[in-house]
């Protein structure tokens, strides 16, 4: 779920809900909230997933040694 605010106003929602946004964001801790520039790049996504994977088989692989 993304919210999209105009300065500190919530404007819209992705994908859209039938939820008024003053309720999606009423508890949400808006010290989170990441603007476009900071949100990761889907390779870099992605890489970041196949990291954890590999990491995840490893430790696997090591139990069972």
């Amino acid at each position: 779920m993304w919210v999209v605010y105009a300065g500190e106003e919530p404007v819209s929602a992705h994908p859209a809900v039938p939820v008024p946004l003053a309720a999606l964001v009423e508890r949400a801790d808006l010290s989170q909230r990441m603007r476009p520039e900071e949100v990761p790049a889907v390779k870099d996504r992605v890489a970041a997933v196949k990291d954890s994977a590999a990491a995840t088989a490893r430790k696997v692989v090591k139990r069972h040694r």
